[in-house]
């Protein structure tokens, strides 16, 4: 009950003694009170955001989330150039991810928050493609008009302090957001897999023998295996007996980086080249773009001129060879009748209460006082950011941009050291680590060969295992799904899921299933795919309304309740002592 009940809180020097920093969920009741309160009490700490990359937690952190990041934004990348007929690619998600990253990187509260293109922002981009074709209007100009109107709802949120909100969310909605996004990852990964047997491979025009086929995908289905097993093996090894402490976490911080590395070269080795030779075919890698500039490089929109798909194709051969697509289109937006204009502002509506749960969640659980920052937590200037981006960017054909799950969480752990018990030690919280991070996803624009070499099923299983290590982390509808099917005299009597009654906690835990299930529903729906930020929204008064009806308080207070030290924070001030603010 006491989470959501957030007053203003008195600031205080950050001198001697005890001190009270704010969780950056108040109410200032001040117009731009928020973001003056998030830049000042960032400001203290403009030294040591660079002075505290000295440590090799930087290179690990950065090349960690680099791998974590980029094969998901390709992926992305590719199936947005398949959904909306080239017109938004690889080049766009990759330029704005890097450029606004890095910018975010340097001027952003918390430049640790992980800034990029995610899963349902790609079907956002597809529905509305579809929707421009129905509309018979100019996808760029549409695209623009949607990004004016999201950007506005996001930097009056960021002026009014209206982030505060989030602070409603209870451990329902945390751990139930986070596991649905994780599973899209794992499900990407997995399905790329899948169409390595099932999608027919051409080769200079040619389909491929089947047979060769099957024996690639084999050879894929291994490296995808090999990724997952390893970072899974790597990334555990910080808990187990083995080794020094130090070396330990010097394995864990190079997990996903080794486990890369050992695909790569195995994908190399000389009989598995021998074996495809055999059969004509080659190992697929991945394909960037051999130049830098628009997925769409020529286009005149043309309502005239339909492909046989009865969409406006965005091709050099079906468009025109003379008219090269600028990156600049937002001076078609004028173009479009006031009816259009209209519609893409109720078509914001959705796309903005997304992202506010999006953006929001991602940094409440990237700053809980259990991930062990110290320079406090900040979430007002970090949708104004991405307010502002996602005004701009869209007028130059590039996608929206949001904090990401579970990168951003990920992230903090990835510059962390750990005591003996798993808890956080201290983070190395800095501002070069994540600029040089955004800095490398842009390098493969200007030189594509540096990262060919990496084969379709590395990529597969970089996707899976960033779901699956999210999910294993801190997670506890998942605990509470595997417990589900224990006795449950052996359930650990350290959580206060313990003291509830187990038909209760089996309840429970089914009403969470079923709502991850309506999510994924709606997700895949062609029809109704749209509303499904709204479904989001709709679990707070959910979980109030329905759930305060069906359990006690009691009963809630020990299976919805957050972690006790993340209710204090968003409760009231949080008490730190100097050792963990220097």
């Amino acid at each position: 009950a006491a989470v959501g009940k957030m007053e203003p809180v008195e600031q205080q020097p950050l001198l001697g003694g005890k001190q009270k920093v704010n969780n950056g969920l108040t109410n200032t009741g001040r117009l731009c009170g928020g973001l003056m309160d998030d830049y000042s009490r960032r400001l203290p700490y403009c030294v040591s955001d660079y002075s505290d990359a000295l440590t090799r937690k930087t290179i690990s952190g950065l090349l960690f989330m680099f791998f974590a990041t980029f094969a998901s934004t390709v992926s992305l990348g590719e199936l947005a150039k398949k959904q909306t007929f080239n017109r938004v690619g690889v080049n766009e998600y990759l330029t704005q991810q890097s450029t606004c990253g890095m910018a975010h990187a340097l001027i952003g509260g918390q430049p640790l928050s992980v800034l990029r293109p995610t899963g349902p922002i790609t079907v956002f981009v597809q529905m509305l493609s579809n929707y421009a074709d129905e509309l018979n209007v100019d996808f760029y100009a549409w695209f623009a008009w949607v990004g004016i109107f999201v950007g506005f709802f996001l930097i009056m949120t960021a002026i009014t302090d209206g982030s505060r909100f989030i602070g409603l969310l209870t451990r329902f909605l945390h751990d139930l957001y986070a596991t649905f996004v994780c599973t899209i990852y794992i499900e990407d990964g997995i399905s790329r897999v899948i169409g390595m047997f099932t999608e027919k491979r051409m080769i200079h025009g040619e389909p491929v023998d089947p047979h060769a086929q099957v024996l690639e995908g084999l050879v894929q289905l291994c490296l995808f295996f090999l990724v997952v097993l390893v970072a899974l093996s790597f990334n555990g090894v910080v808990s187990s007996k083995i080794f020094t402490p130090a070396i330990r976490e010097l394995i864990t911080d190079y997990a996903l980086f080794l486990a890369v590395a050992i695909a790569i070269v195995t994908s190399y080795t000389k009989n598995i080249d021998t074996s495809l030779k055999h059969y004509n075919v080659s190992l697929e890698r991945i394909e960037l773009p051999t130049s830098f500039g628009p997925t769409c490089e020529h286009y005149i929109y043309n309502s005239s001129h339909h492909s046989h798909h009865g969409k406006t194709e965005c091709s050099i051969a079906a468009i025109s060879k003379d008219a090269p697509r600028s990156w600049f289109v937002g001076h078609k937006m004028l173009e479009l009748p006031g009816a259009v204009i209209f519609y893409a502002f109720l078509m914001a509506i959705p796309i903005y209460a997304l992202f506010f749960i999006d953006q929001n969640l991602s940094n409440l659980l990237t700053q809980t006082p259990c991930r062990g920052l110290a320079k406090g937590a900040y979430y007002h200037s970090g949708m104004l950011f991405i307010g502002i981006c996602n005004a701009v960017f869209p007028m130059f054909g590039m996608p929206f941009v949001t904090a990401s799950l579970p990168h951003s969480p990920q992230f903090a752990r990835s510059l962390s050291t750990l005591n003996s018990d798993g808890s956080v030690k201290k983070v190395y919280e800095n501002r070069v680590a994540p600029f040089f991070m955004f800095a490398l996803q842009g390098l493969p624009l200007l030189f594509p060969r540096l990262l060919e070499v990496v084969p379709e099923g590395v990529i597969s299983g970089t996707l899976t295992f960033v779901g699956l290590a999210g999910i294993l982390s801190h997670n506890q509808f998942v605990e509470r799904c595997y417990l589900c099917f224990c006795d449950s005299r052996e359930w650990p009597k350290d959580r206060d899921y313990s003291n509830v009654k187990p038909s209760r906690l089996r309840l429970f835990t089914l009403i969470q299933f079923l709502t991850w299930a309506l999510f994924w529903t709606f997700k895949e729906a062609p029809l109704i795919g749209i509303s499904f930020p709204l479904v989001i929204v709709l679990v707070v008064p959910f979980r109030f309304k329905v759930l305060g009806s069906m359990f006690t308080d009691a009963e809630l207070d020990c299976l919805d309740s957050v972690d006790k030290e993340v209710a204090a924070a968003l409760a009231s001030p949080t008490t730190y002592d100097d050792a963990n603010i220097q």
